[in-house]
């Protein structure tokens, strides 16, 4: 089993904390052109990925908040000290900041494909051991966006169907599963948005609920 020397491993948590706006497009569209790539060879994938955030949402309901300050909690244990949390709450949204380790590749690479957090291999020093927690969100919000250093990314039900309409062009068995005839919703957090994808992002946050997660 390979393990990734300390100072080694803080060099690189290091080089993501200072990633650019253009590293992380560059990420966030490599990710996502695999990800469709991946759908597009096997079908059932994206049903079956849809199925599991919606159940693993079902599985959080009550918990929204708690998982959200239960990933500060985490992030500040990375950099040390107890942190802090701001939660401030208007008539467009729901704000939740915080102190702390900023989101690193592997931590957006996690939410767009459940169960592929590490933190299962940082379970002593993580509350949230089974990255699955920001999923309870999307009980509340449709439109989460999420800012953390240079990264600004979000999600929303329009921008999914638009990509999986993509998709369906491209693939029959695709289309016969999200076709309007059914009932089957594509995955939201499996495709993000950022860059001026976010601007009609917006339009989308003031009808189904906008749930901003800075994380500084």
């Amino acid at each position: 089993m390979h393990t990734m020397p300390i100072n080694q491993e803080k060099n690189a948590g290091a080089e993501e904390e200072h990633m650019t706006g253009e590293a992380w497009a560059a990420f966030i569209d490599a990710e996502l052109q695999s990800t469709c790539k991946a759908y597009l060879e096997k079908p059932a994938f994206l049903l079956g990925h849809s199925r599991t955030e919606q159940q693993t949402t079902a599985d959080y309901a009550g918990r929204e908040l708690l998982e959200l300050v239960q990933n500060a909690a985490d992030a500040a244990s990375e950099v040390g000290g107890s942190g802090r949390v701001l939660i401030e709450v208007t008539h467009e949204a729901l704000y939740v900041a915080n102190t702390g380790q900023p989101f690193r590749r592997g931590g957006v690479a996690s939410l767009m494909t459940a169960h592929t957090s590490d933190k299962p291999t940082r379970a002593a020093r993580m509350i949230g051991a089974k990255g699955l927690g920001f999923r309870a969100i999307l009980n509340w919000s449709e439109a989460p966006i999420i800012s953390s250093g240079a990264l600004e990314l979000g999600f929303s039900r329009t921008h999914a169907r638009a990509v999986v309409a993509e998709l369906a062009r491209q693939n029959v068995e695709i289309e016969s599963s999200f076709s309007g005839v059914t009932s089957n919703l594509p995955p939201l957090l499996v495709f993000p948005a950022h860059g001026t994808e976010l601007e009609t992002l917006e339009c989308d946050t003031q009808s189904q609920g906008a749930g901003r997660v800075p994380a500084d």
